[in-house]
This record gives C-alpha cells, sequence and structure tokens, in this order.
C-alpha cells in the first residue's frame, strides 16, 4: 500500500472573543464524590503545581506518558464548569473533560440453545479443526472491565497478570483508589498478579464472562472453550467495579479509570512525581512476562461505552493507535440507531451483536459506524463468581471478545501483521445473509456483515490484505493574531456517514490525527465558542485516495491556505 502525502492547513484565526460558560453535564453522567468533581487532563507541560494554586483543586492522580502529561484534578462541584472554561485556555493543555460513569450491564437471556450456534455461523469450528490453519506463536491481548476471576478453571491457564484500579476491604466493597486523595498516589493502579489477592470470588463476574468467550479453556469439556482455547495470554485492567455480592455482572467505573490504565499499560508511563525507576510500554511489559511474543499489535477489548464523545478519551486512544495497539468495542446495549463510544471512532472496530438467526436483537445498537457483527444471544460463558460454573449471557459485551478472539489468532499464524492489516483484515472477512440488502458492502445492523472467523485467519496466514483502510496524520497548523485574544477552537473530522473520526483543540499549533481513514470523502469543521459569530470556511472537504490526500481541489502536492474570519 503506497503511503500517502503529509497535507498542511495553515489556518488564520483572528478574533475578539469572549468565553462562553462550559455547561455542566447531564446529572448522573458526571462522577463526584463529597461535593468535588473530577476532570481529566492532558497537558504539554507539567502544570501539578499551577493545578494545587486552584482553589480548592486538588490532583488526586497524575502520570507521565507518551511525551505528556495526564492529571486527575478535583474541584468543588460548583466552580467545575469555570475550572473547565479556566484549563481549556491555558496553552499548554490538550484536553480537558469531565471524569464520566462510565457502566457495563447484561442483557436477560434468551432460552437456551441445545449447540452454541457461534461454532458453526461464523466457521469457528472449521477453524478449529483446520490442520493448516494452527498457530505457531503464542499471543497477548488485553480485557478492560471489572477484572477476571483467575481460578475459574476456564481462565487459570490464561491469565497471564493485571491492574487494579479499585481495592476491596474485608467488607468486601470496593474502594476507588483515586478517590482516596489523602494516600500516596504511587499506590494508584495496584499490579496483581497473585490469584489470591486479586479478589477471585466476587466482583468480576462480567469481565470474566468476557475473558472467557475470548480465551476459555477448551480443553475441559466444558463451556463454549473460547474463540482461541490455548496459546494466547490475557491481561486485565480492572476499570469497572461490580456488585461485590458477585450476583450481576453490571458495573461502573470512570473514563479516567479506563483510558488512564490504557495510557499506562500500553504505552508506558511514570509515577505521579514522573521519576518512576522502569516505566514501560506494552511490547516491554509482555517480554519482561517470560513470554517471547512476537506480534507486532495488541488486541484491547472494551465491553463498555458511552453516548458522548470526549476529547480526552480521543486523545488517549490516539497514543493506543500510535503504539501498535487495535480496540475492538462493543456498539452497546440500548437498541439505539446510533453505536457508543468508543465504539463510534473510525479507528475503532464497532462490533454489534447477532442472535442464532443471524439477526439484530432489539438490544444491540446499530447504524453509520457499526463495522461487524458476531454472536451475542445466549452466549455460553464462565460464571466469575465461583472457580466453575457457567451462565448464558446476551450483550454486545459478548460479540467483541468474539472478534478480538479472532485477532488474536490471526496474530497467532501471522504475528508480523500490522495494525492497518489487522483491521482491514476483520473488516473485509465477513459473511453477508442472503435475504439483507448490503449497499457499497454496508448495512446499518450488519455493518460489513458477521465475522467470518476462517476467513480472517486464512487472509492473515496468506498476508493477503485488501485495500480499505488508509493512513494519514494531516497537520493542521493553527497560526493565532498576537494581538488578539484566541479562544477555544476545535477541529472535528467526520466521514462521509457523519461518523466522528477526530477531534483537537486548537489552542496552538498541533496535530490532527486521522489515524485509520477508508478512502472516501470527510469534512474537517471548525467549532468556535458561543457568542463568537460566524465562521468562514466552517468546514473544509477532504478526499482521501490509495495514494493521496486532495482538500477542497488542493492536490496534496500543494499546501493549501485557509483563511478564517469572523462575521
Amino acid at each position: 500500500m503506497k503511503k500517502l502525502t503529509v497535507c498542511v492547513l495553515t489556518v488564520m484565526l483572528f478574533s475578539c472573543c469572549i468565553d462562553s460558560p462550559v455547561p455542566f453535564p447531564g446529572e448522573g453522567t458526571v462522577r463526584l464524590s463529597d461535593g468535588s468533581v473530577f476532570l481529566n487532563i492532558v497537558a504539554a507541560e507539567e502544570c501539578g503545581a499551577l493545578f494545587r494554586n486552584g482553589e480548592g483543586w486538588r490532583v488526586a492522580d497524575s502520570f507521565y506518558s507518551g511525551g505528556h502529561y495526564f492529571y486527575h484534578l478535583s474541584v468543588p462541584e460548583e466552580s467545575a464548569s469555570e475550572a473547565v472554561r479556566v484549563l481549556r485556555r491555558l496553552p499548554s493543555v490538550r484536553a480537558v473533560d469531565f471524569d464520566t460513569v462510565l457502566e457495563i450491564k447484561e442483557e436477560s437471556s434468551e432460552p437456551l440453545l441445545p449447540a452454541f450456534y457461534a461454532s458453526q455461523m461464523c466457521r469457528l469450528e472449521e477453524l478449529h479443526n483446520d490442520e493448516g490453519l494452527k498457530r505457531s506463536n503464542r499471543v497477548a491481548a488485553v480485557i478492560v472491565d471489572s477484572g477476571i476471576n483467575p481460578l475459574h478453571e476456564e481462565l487459570k491457564n490464561v491469565f497471564r497478570a493485571g491492574w487494579s484500579a479499585f481495592s476491596r476491604s474485608a467488607g468486601g466493597n470496593y474502594t476507588y483508589l483515586m478517590d482516596d486523595l489523602s494516600t500516596n498516589r504511587e499506590a494508584v493502579w495496584e499490579k496483581i498478579t497473585d490469584t489470591v489477592s486479586w479478589d477471585a470470588v466476587t466482583g468480576t463476574a462480567h469481565g470474566t464472562a468476557v475473558a472467557s468467550v475470548l480465551g476459555g479453556d477448551g480443553r475441559n469439556g466444558k463451556g463454549f472453550g473460547g474463540v482461541v482455547p490455548d496459546m494466547l495470554d490475557i491481561y486485565v485492567i480492572k476499570a469497572f467495579a461490580s456488585n461485590p455480592s458477585g450476583a450481576s455482572v453490571s458495573g461502573s467505573g470512570s473514563s479516567w479509570a479506563l483510558y488512564s490504565g490504557l495510557q499506562r499499560y500500553i504505552c508506558g508511563y511514570s509515577s505521579a512525581e514522573f521519576e518512576e525507576e522502569n516505566p514501560v510500554s506494552w511490547k516491554e511489559w509482555t517480554q519482561k512476562s517470560g513470554i517471547p511474543y512476537r506480534q507486532k499489535v495488541l488486541p484491547v477489548n472494551i465491553s463498555v461505552g458511552a453516548s458522548v464523545a470526549s476529547g480526552f478519551e480521543m486523545f488517549v486512544l490516539k497514543k493506543l493507535w500510535e503504539n501498535d495497539a487495535v480496540v475492538i468495542a462493543s456498539s452497546g446495549n440500548e437498541g439505539l440507531s446510533t453505536v457508543c463510544y468508543p465504539s463510534a471512532y473510525s479507528f475503532v472496530l464497532s462490533v454489534g451483536a447477532v442472535d442464532a438467526a443471524g439477526v439484530r436483537p432489539r438490544f444491540s445498537n446499530y447504524g453509520d459506524c457499526l463495522d461487524l457483527t458476531a454472536p451475542g444471544v445466549s452466549i455460553p460463558v464462565a460464571d466469575g463468581t465461583g472457580i466453575s460454573g457457567y451462565r448464558w449471557n446476551d450483550g454486545t459485551s459478548f460479540s467483541a471478545p468474539f472478534v478480538t478472539g479472532v485477532a488474536s489468532w490471526m496474530l497467532g499464524v501471522n504475528p508480523n501483521l500490522t495494525r492497518q492489516q489487522l483491521f482491514s483484515i476483520l473488516k473485509s472477512s465477513v459473511i453477508r445473509p442472503e435475504t439483507v440488502p448490503f449497499y457499497n458492502g454496508f448495512h446499518s445492523e450488519y455493518g460489513a456483515g458477521i465475522i467470518d472467523a476462517r476467513q480472517a485467519v486464512v487472509s492473515a496466514k496468506n498476508s493477503d490484505v485488501p485495500v480499505m483502510i488508509s493512513t494519514a496524520d494531516l497537520t493542521v497548523v493553527v497560526k493565532e493574531n498576537v494581538v488578539t485574544q484566541s479562544g477555544s477552537f476545535f477541529f472535528y473530522l467526520y466521514n462521509d456517514k457523519n461518523r466522528l473520526t477526530a477531534a483537537h483543540p486548537a489552542g496552538t499549533d498541533g496535530t490532527v490525527f486521522f489515524g485509520a481513514l477508508e478512502e472516501g470523502k470527510y469534512r474537517l469543521e471548525i467549532q468556535v465558542p458561543d457568542g463568537v459569530g460566524k465562521i468562514e470556511p466552517s468546514f473544509m472537504s477532504i478526499s482521501v485516495f490509495s495514494d493521496r490526500i486532495e482538500v477542497d481541489g488542493f492536490a496534496s502536492g500543494e499546501t493549501p491556505v485557509f483563511n478564517v474570519t469572523y462575521r
């Protein structure tokens, strides 16, 4: 595949704007603790001392990773909107967002099926029985969830290590480590490898179920057995705390727990004071685990979602992609015609559910941002409340690890696959129901189709990669008028299906990350605060081809200049 030429858009911003208030998100979406609201911040320079000088501001957690500083800031609830407005004006700040509450949940189970239909529907049984497609390389994969029960008979041979944002008291209740501001922040995110201290009995039901779909033991003759029954190591980030009784697989966490955990343990990090002795990236900590993994790409499963986009999570997801991590996420269980975030981003693989008849169940979110579907009804999973036992679950939470398992098998036969190749093969290796009309290879309830496990592995082994995904870092250079005051400007990129691909604050010169772009037409929009007035041009048309990018008629060999003025 030809490498795309990088285009530079020079945007001149001239303004005398008045900052508008930052709206406080709806009740129940923001994480509160003792009258305080938490903010998630990414900065290009160390700002800890400045944050600590704010009235009532406290740094609950912080770390350094990938050339940037990450802060989890506690501010009084009554001044939270003003704090966001002030912070977004700081030149070194790259993203500021409210720390939102995220939830994981299951759907009610359908009647039990006599056999697991997915083995036939997705040609998984053919894959397992094909001697020519056996894996020769052990593979690592990451699950971000409620943790797992590593003593369960399905998972005791697959759990390698994990980290937890929660600690469990003697009474069985979970404590969110970042909430205890009196403790040493070095203790935040405990690394746990001891299967006893991991809390093997309660609070891990959802993560245990998800992990068993991905890599349950296929040699004990029980349950589903997992897409990848052996030669797989699962690393776990526990970003959610479930019901202490273990009776429910539902649970909650926060955007900071999820995305700061991913940033730390995939991209590498330094401690709260940015002086940790041995910060390591995923490639380094997998090597230190004693297994010489050969894979170039790390599959990451996220069976959780939210209804709104976030600049903070966009920033982290960009870093994950740059560090060769491919995120596979569930589309959501609300039955909506739009998929949830993070699966709605174009460089995250969005997976919806189908039932035994190959039909979208009522709960599975669908729409223009859906990439694939996989079995998600009456899935036999490991019951995390004990060391044995099974249950039947519904939900896109269990469709996503099905695809993550296929991705892991692909890396087992061809560890040299790049992130773009993995992404492209998964999206093109599909089964399309004959009775469903696909237009230009897409249907809103199926995406590209139902995952074909065997075809994906065959394509991976043969390095048969379709030309579907292009890559480009399209640089947007922001030039501010030094005489006037500049507000918070944001660039957004959408494809022709109105799918958000990138978001970037424009306070200083910066790069808008466009990640994995399919060939097609896009629009780059500029958003300004309320009350500023009209901006022209408010958006720019971008066309992506296999060998070039064109912007509003400018070929990629030229440097288009846009003068943006207020009306």
